[in-house]
This record gives C-alpha cells, sequence and structure tokens, in this order.
C-alpha cells in the first residue's frame, strides 16, 4: 500500500522552472471512472478560454475502480493534464490540500470531478478575484440555478444555519466544490487547517476570513442528483464543524501575528487598486479630449493643452467604478 502522493507522469516532463502556468485547476476524484475523462476534457476546453496558461491537476484520492487507469490514459494526450495518486481514501479535504501543494499558477481553482457543475462557470470565478482574495459557489445566491432533492436542501440549509451561529461565518453556503483562490495569498491559510474530510471548507473560509481575507459569493449553476449523506457522514461532519469551533473561539489555534498585518495589507492593496484603475481612466479620458481638441483646432493656431487632473474626476469614477464591474458578474 502507498499512502504517500505519487505523481504519475505519462507525458515528457518540462523543468518547472522553464513552464510555470499562470493557474492551476484541481480536480478531486474518487471512485469516478465513468466520468473523470469527460469531466477532465470539459475543464480543459474551458481553461483554453480564459487566455492563461494553465495546468489540470487530478487527485485520486485512493479509487478502488479504473478511475487511476482512466487519468493515465487521458494523460497521454494531454500534456497539462497532472495525475496524484495514493492508495487510500483520505477524503475531499486531504485531495485538495494535495493538489494545492503541487499547484504551480497564481491563481487556483477548485472543481469537483463529478460533472454536477458546468465547467464553462469557471470563466466568472476567475475574473471575479479583481475584487478578492477568495470566491465561493453559494446555492444560496439569488442568481444560482441549482436542482438538487428537496431533503438535500434542507439538511444543507439547516447544516449552514449552525456554520454560522458557531463560526460567525456570514457566507449562506460553504459546501459547494467550486472555488477560486489566489495561491500566494491562501498558502498560510492552507498551513493551518487540519480537517482532512467532511468540513474542510467549512475550515478553509473561517480562517481565511480571521485572517482578514476578502470573500465573494458567485451564483452557480448545479445538478445535484446523488444519493443524501449517510447518518455517520453526517454526524462526523458535525465533529469537524465543533473541532473548528474549538481552535477558532477557544484555542484560537488559527491566528497568527501575521493576521493584523494581513487586514492592513488588504486595505492597501484596495486603494491602489482603486487608485490604477482612476489614473487609467482619467488617461483614456484626456487622450479622447486631446484627439478632439485636434480636430476642431486650425493647423495654424494648433496648441494642446491637457487638462488638469481634477479632485472630481476621481470622486465621480470612484464612487462609480467597482460597483458597476461586480454587478455585472452577480458579485455579492
Amino acid at each position: 500500500m502507498n499512502d504517500s502522493p505519487v505523481v504519475l507522469t505519462s507525458q515528457i516532463e518540462i523543468p518547472s522552472e522553464l513552464v510555470k502556468p499562470n493557474l492551476s485547476l484541481i480536480v478531486p476524484a474518487y471512485n469516478e471512472e465513468n466520468t473523470i475523462q469527460t469531466s477532465v476534457a470539459k475543464i480543459d476546453r474551458v481553461a483554453k478560454t480564459i487566455g492563461l496558461d494553465y495546468e489540470i491537476i487530478v487527485v485520486n484520492d485512493g479509487s478502488i475502480d479504473a478511475t487511476e487507469r482512466e487519468l493515465v490514459s487521458h494523460g497521454r494526450q494531454n500534456a497539462r493534464l497532472h495525475v496524484v495518486s495514493y492508495d487510500k481514501n483520505m477524503g475531499k479535504g486531504h485531495a485538495l490540500q494535495v493538489g494545492f501543494t503541487h499547484a504551480r499558477g497564481d491563481i487556483v481553482v477548485f472543481i469537483d470531478g463529478d460533472l454536477d457543475i458546468e465547467p464553462a462557470q469557471i470563466v466568472r470565478y476567475v475574473k471575479a478575484l479583481r475584487f478578492g482574495d477568495v470566491v465561493v459557489a453559494s446555492k444560496a445566491h439569488p442568481m444560482s440555478q441549482v436542482e438538487v432533492p428537496l431533503i438535500r436542501k434542507f439538511l444543507s440549509r439547516v447544516f449552514n444555519l449552525w456554520v454560522r451561529v458557531l463560526t460567525g461565518i456570514s457566507l449562506k453556503d460553504t459546501q459547494t466544490g467550486l472555488k477560486a483562490v489566489r495561491k500566494e495569498t491562501l498558502t498560510g491559510v492552507f498551513t493551518r487547517l487540519a480537517v482532512k474530510r467532511f468540513a474542510f471548507d467549512v475550515e478553509l473560509l473561517a480562517v481565511s476570513g480571521s485572517c482578514g481575507l476578502k470573500i465573494i459569493e458567485l451564483p452557480v449553476s448545479l445538478h445535484l442528483n446523488r444519493p443524501l449523506f449517510n447518518p455517520r457522514d453526517m454526524w462526523n461532519m458535525f465533529l469537524d464543524l465543533l473541532g473548528i469551533v474549538y481552535r477558532l473561539r477557544i484555542s484560537h489555534w488559527y491566528v497568527t501575528p501575521s493576521t493584523n498585518q494581513r487586514k492592513l495589507q488588504w486595505n492597501e492593496l484596495e486603494e491602489h487598486r482603486r487608485i490604477n484603475a482612476c489614473l487609467s481612466r482619467l488617461k483614456e479620458h484626456q487622450h479622447d479630449m486631446v484627439n478632439d481638441y485636434v480636430k476642431r483646432k486650425n493647423e495654424d493656431s494648433f496648441k494642446i493643452r491637457i487638462p488638469t487632473i481634477e479632485r472630481r474626476h476621481f470622486e465621480a469614477y470612484d464612487s462609480a467604478s467597482s460597483d458597476d464591474l461586480k454587478k455585472s458578474d452577480g458579485i455579492s
């Protein structure tokens, strides 16, 4: 038995220092032999449209069917696919942590490999990282299209209520399997995570929030027909949640000296983004004004006067820029 992660190489190895992707897509897989090739192919097609160099990392979480064989077969036809595999099933949370460790991209996207979530939605999530550090799919978003059994929807809402009450997380959904994060920002968070299975997403978001990271909820299209969790799984998820609450509220195990510093860094980063966007808009505005001036002026009296940057330009753009962009993507 091999319980440690093994990278299965089915293509020519390229030194990482020569080719570094900008985007890493991580797909956890457990007993997905019937869908994994289709899922990877769909993710690959979507990734090509984003315009970034990318890699697809599928983590085979101890599957006992032919998932690993299907991945290796597909990898021979796709040099961007990297397969990480181990023999013992460790849980989705562990699989995501292993994938994150192997990811080389500046942007990391987590997406389930069971085709419950249409991969075409990845594009919107990558773009939304302009406004935050973590972007999560939310079934509760008013623009979401969700098809799930009624009893599963009820249990999901009950669990989320417990999460919000016990952890203070304001998110209305933590468990949907599509998230986009900034690798550099989340590296420190991942070193603090302890949950390997059921409540991994809750812990990831709780620690991210406590570190001052900005979390954005986006709508999702989800078609879920899988059976319900068995009572044992639900109990284990609740126990995981209690462990998170203890580390978060009582032992303060997640708190690091850099927490307050991270909050200050985010505020400074937001200010820089707003100023740069404003200056870019002003530059375009001035360029248009100069062109109009040149057209109207006779050649013998030609004299360009660049308009002065006034405070009103900043105020007018500052009040409209980010809100307009967010509304176009359904960001809440």
